[in-house]
C-alpha cells in the first residue's frame, strides 16, 4: 500500500530539514497515539540511527523500530519502521519553495503478522493519517512550538 502526504514547514530548508530530522522531538507532538519516542543510538542522526516509538494502537501498547535507511541534508531522510503489525520503508524529501519548504513523505507499507487482517483499515486510514501528523507539525512551526535547534 502506497501512502503520500506533504505539507510546507513556514522555515528554510536547512531548517525545516534539521527539525524534521529530531523526529523524537515532533512525532509525539502530532499524534496522541505515540506514548514514547526514545532515540536509542548514539550520536548524531544519519545512516543507522535508531528509534524506539511506542504506539497505543487497538487497545495494546506496540513497539516500533525506526531505522534511518539513508540521509542526504538539507534534502532526504530515508525510513523504515518494523512493528507488530506493520512494515513500512519511506523517504521524507524537503524541496524550496521560496522561503518555505516544501515536506512530501511517501512511504510503502506491508502489513505484517495479524496485521493483513487489518488490511482494509489500514488502506482507509493510513493517509489521513500521516497527512493529519504532517498538516499538525506544519501548525507547530508556524506558531513556533517547533523550531530549529540554536547553533
Amino acid at each position: 500500500m502506497k501512502v503520500h502526504a506533504e505539507t510546507v514547514l513556514a522555515l528554510p530548508i536547512a531548517q525545516a530539514f534539521e527539525v524534521i530530522s529530531r523526529m523524537e522531538d515532533w512525532f509525539p507532538l502530532v499524534d496522541d497515539a505515540i506514548e514514547s519516542i526514545v532515540k536509542t543510538s548514539e550520536g548524531p542522526v544519519g545512516v543507522g540511527s535508531t528509534l524506539d516509538e511506542n504506539l497505543n494502537a487497538l487497545g495494546r501498547v506496540m513497539c516500533f523500530v525506526i531505522t534511518v535507511e539513508s540521509y542526504e541534508p538539507p534534502n532526504v531522510v530515508g525510513f523504515t519502521s518494523d512493528g507488530p503489525i506493520l512494515f513500512a520503508r519511506g523517504t521524507i524529501r524537503c524541496e524550496e519553495r521560496g522561503d518555505s519548504t516544501a515536506m512530501l513523505m511517501d512511504m510503502d507499507v506491508t502489513p505484517q503478522s495479524w496485521g493483513w487482517l487489518l488490511y482494509p483499515v489500514l488502506f482507509v486510514t493510513m493517509q489521513s493519517t500521516e497527512q493529519g501528523r504532517l498538516d499538525k507539525l506544519s501548525q507547530l512551526v508556524a506558531d513556533g512550538t517547533l523550531k530549529p535547534s540554536a547553533g
